[in-house]
């Protein structure tokens, strides 16, 4: 179960790092989805016009941005290096449980995904959703079905470590 976590964060950890280096500046709003939009059209695009257009993508990130509450560019700034500093938890806590490492093997692992789950997946899964029905369109749609499903993973390993106490399996006796 970690592994499949540290795998779905792995992508949002290198998109974090990448931003931080290419536009460190908080910007005038558009740093937030500058390089998801150019994520998207990649992932996208070759589904022809019906489901990506640059004006279809337009419409979708005026929707997104008003779907944030039009907070300000330095809000939304901070709150993406909290985002990136979650990402990392979860990556190197798979990677020091696997490793062996002592405190951090599974402190930076648990906590990087229940924050994640409470300040990131929640308003996210709320704001895609709202998105998804007022832009009304295939792109906004299967946006919220990718990041929605997303959000899976994190909520398997929410049920596992309830079950188990812990979130990693047991070992046998």
């Amino acid at each position: 179960m970690m592994l499949l976590n540290a795998l779905n964060h792995f992508p949002y950890l290198l998109l974090y790092v990448f931003r931080s280096i290419m536009f460190p500046n908080v910007g005038s709003g558009e740093r937030p989805f500058y390089y998801e939009s150019m994520l998207f059209s990649f992932a996208f695009s070759p589904f022809g016009p019906w489901l990506y257009s640059e004006e279809k993508m337009n419409v979708l990130l005026v929707s997104i941005k008003e779907a944030c509450l039009m907070v300000p560019p330095e809000w939304f700034f901070v709150y993406q290096i909290v985002e990136g500093t979650f990402h990392f938890m979860i990556c190197f806590g798979w990677l020091f449980h696997v490793m062996g490492f002592g405190w951090g093997k599974d402190f930076l692992f648990k906590w990087g995904i229940l924050n994640e789950m409470f300040w990131m997946d929640y308003p996210y899964v709320a704001a895609f959703q709202w998105v998804a029905f007022q832009v009304n369109s295939p792109l906004a749609h299967v946006c919220a079905i990718v990041h929605h499903l997303t959000v899976v993973p994190n909520l398997l390993w929410l049920w596992s470590w309830a079950r188990d106490g812990n979130g990693v399996k047991a070992k046998s006796k």
